[in-house]
């Protein structure tokens, strides 16, 4: 007899398959621009201090109050056999990778669209299109910053290493302020964990966020 698949197993092989291919197609667009970006922006310095964090750890944390990137890209310039700028761009396409994760699993959670193949491709390009959204700069050809939100700053490596992190702090203080009932008192330490992270990464978001959640 031949066995079929029930659509609550159809719709887990979807959705692994269509994670798979996202990753994928996030990695193919993001490390080219990544690569290319180590020798620009504000990567140089940010690669030159994490170069020197196992030479000389504590002058590290001394100097460095969010050190996040620093201390990744300098753990994976040990693990993997290649040059400090490498390391860095690999490090950004993970965070690329999970910010569009989080994207994806938002938008496929809250949204009424078709879990079906059709669905899940519409919210694959939503996600990507969200990655790369920038503001329209024809009318301002010399003028790409000022007067203008910029959701996205490719050149500063601490603030993409900061963005999954304060985008899973936002959805989680939405559920944690959203509920009218009480929470268990554990949901504190991995609030406090991501709070955390989410400082070491940059503390930017957290300055915006505290007085937007006591508003």
């Amino acid at each position: 007899m031949q066995q079929t698949l029930s659509p609550r197993h159809i719709s887990q092989r979807s959705i692994i398959v269509t994670l798979s291919v996202l990753a994928m197609g996030i990695i193919a667009i993001f490390l080219p621009m990544m690569v290319r970006f180590q020798d620009a922006g504000d990567y140089v310095v940010h690669n030159d201090i994490a170069a020197g964090v196992l030479n000389d750890p504590v002058d590290f944390f001394r100097n460095v109050p969010h050190f996040l990137y620093h201390l990744t890209v300098a753990l994976t310039d040990v693990m993997l056999p290649a040059d400090i700028n490498l390391a860095a761009a690999w490090v950004m396409v993970a965070c690329y990778v999970g910010l569009g994760m989080l994207i994806f699993w938002e938008l496929w959670s809250r949204t009424g669209i078709s879990k079906g193949w059709r669905g899940l491709a519409l919210l694959s390009v939503v996600t990507i299109s969200l990655l790369l959204v920038a503001p329209i700069f024809f009318f301002t050809p010399e003028n790409y910053y000022f007067g203008y939100f910029t959701p996205h700053v490719y050149h500063n490596p601490t603030m993409i290493m900061m963005k999954p992190f304060a985008v899973l702090l936002f959805f989680a203080a939405l559920y944690l302020y959203g509920r009218k009932g009480n929470l268990a008192a554990w949901w504190a330490i991995p609030y406090a964990l991501l709070t955390g992270v989410c400082l070491l990464a940059k503390p930017n978001f957290i300055i915006a966020f505290v007085p937007a959640l006591g508003l």
